[in-house]
């Protein structure tokens, strides 16, 4: 039998169960409809940093956290800013910005494709500090969690850290990949 959700138990039951978890380490991903995750965590592991471990026969309670205080932003990439067709001009090409989280920030990565002229958001953003970074590509996953891994994009883009109901305006140039 595979991995089942457990459907409430009663009208005051707001929990959410999975029956039947295969032993592991689990990275938790939550994508809410409204809000962002503040926090997650189980017998004092920060969730949204390490992975959840499930041994055999577990119960492991986790806490998750919403809230709504998204900081903005929005901002242009250099390069891209000339309206023109961009099949003779490819500095009109769409970019892609990426918001990439800090080691040990509590933001959360997203990403977001730039207008013909380079300008991009408003973009919703959970409270932290990011790495944002313009590619002329859409970029392969960043490996955000691996701190020697994003060893590779220092120096690149721009590091902000953005407060709930901040906004915030980028001026990005595109940079080559890791």
């Amino acid at each position: 039998m595979g991995l089942m959700q457990r459907p409430p138990t009663g009208a005051d039951d707001a929990s959410l169960v999975f029956d039947n978890a295969a032993p592991g380490r689990y990275w938790l991903r939550i994508y809410p409809t409204r809000g962002y995750v503040a926090a997650a965590t189980s017998g004092g592991i920060d969730l949204l940093h390490q992975p959840l471990v499930v041994a055999a026969g577990s119960n492991i309670p986790v806490e998750v956290q919403m809230r709504d205080d998204f900081a903005e932003i929005e901002g242009s990439v250099g390069g891209a800013g000339i309206p023109s067709d961009t099949a003779t001009n490819p500095g009109s090409a769409p970019k892609w910005v990426y918001c990439v989280p800090v080691p040990d920030s509590s933001g959360q990565a997203q990403q977001v494709q730039t207008d013909s002229e380079g300008h991009f958001g408003p973009l919703m953003l959970a409270p932290g500090t990011y790495r944002v970074m313009a590619f002329a590509r859409q970029a392969p996953e960043i490996p955000f969690r691996d701190v020697e891994a994003m060893k590779a994009y220092d120096g690149k883009g721009e590091v902000i850290h953005v407060a709930g109901g901040q906004k915030a305006s980028l001026q990005l140039q595109v940079v080559s990949g890791p």
